[in-house]
């Protein structure tokens, strides 16, 4: 869940320092904006796998 919030805090940052300055073309706003979040929910989505593939395996790297 973290990973979720970051993503929303850094969108939400993004929008307040580079969103009402206008410097950027609108379309350049939307894109990093929305990039920031799905990148927030893919890395959660990814450590949830992890978790979950990690808990059959009993390899060196998991830590079961």
């Amino acid at each position: 869940m973290i990973f979720t919030v970051l993503g929303l805090v850094s969108a939400m940052l993004f929008g307040v320092f580079f969103g009402s300055e206008g410097d950027l073309p609108k379309e350049t706003q939307d894109m990093v904006f929305w990039t920031l979040i799905f990148t927030g929910v893919g890395l959660h989505l990814l450590q949830i796998l992890y978790e979950n593939i990690c808990e059959s395996c009993h390899c060196p790297f998991c830590r079961h």
